[in-house]
């Protein structure tokens, strides 16, 4: 078996929106302050150009509802907190 990573880009929702990058096709995107995500939809052609939905233009992932993500993040915070 070979090990991997799957790992997604987190910032907060004034960040993202700052940002307003297009994520990658599947790639996630975590707001870290309201633990809603948003997945990408965007591909990159044979000379690197990005097309695709922006960030501001995503829908969240499951609009309202904390995501696992989300939940295991603040998890790990809480117990870093209690040491």
């Amino acid at each position: 078996m070979i090990p991997y990573r799957i790992m997604g880009r987190a910032d907060t929702a004034a960040g993202w929106a700052a940002a307003n990058p297009v994520l990658a096709l599947g790639e996630r995107g975590y707001e870290s302050d309201t633990g809603k995500e948003k997945i990408g939809d965007g591909a990159v052609d044979n000379q690197g150009n990005v097309t695709g939905t922006a960030w501001n233009a995503l829908p969240y992932a499951d609009a309202g509802k904390e995501t696992q993500v989300g939940a295991m993040t603040k998890a790990i915070a809480m117990a870093v907190a209690l040491g």
